[in-house]
């Protein structure tokens, strides 16, 4: 039925619990939602973040550089930073962590 309103669907899911009061989550869960979404739809599924990582991240990066900087060669005169703000939630493989210092750690 989406479909009707839509040409597509792009979704942002990682914790299932937390963010659709499911009363159990395990790693992987939200992948499986999108993937059992897709697998029924009519419309093309996007997935822009579970778990596991942002597939399409890479996508809206080089949308945005082409916009700005005139496309990827404008992109390389250009001093780019990356940054993220400090938050105590648990967040996916995907997403920057720091500790309470705003050092950086990696997830395994």
């Amino acid at each position: 039925m989406i479909s009707r309103f839509l040409s597509g669907f792009a979704i942002r899911l990682y914790n299932l619990k937390t963010q659709m009061g499911a009363a159990t989550y395990e790693y992987g869960d939200a992948q499986k939602v999108l993937r059992g979404l897709a697998e029924y739809a009519d419309i093309p599924i996007m997935n822009m973040l579970d778990e596991q990582g942002t597939p399409l991240q890479i996508m809206a990066d080089v949308l945005t550089m082409t916009e700005k900087f005139g496309g990827l060669e404008g992109a390389r005169k250009k001093k780019i930073v990356m940054s993220w703000a400090y938050d105590e939630r648990a967040k996916s493989a995907g997403v920057p962590q720091t500790n309470d210092r705003g050092r950086l750690h990696a997830r395994q």
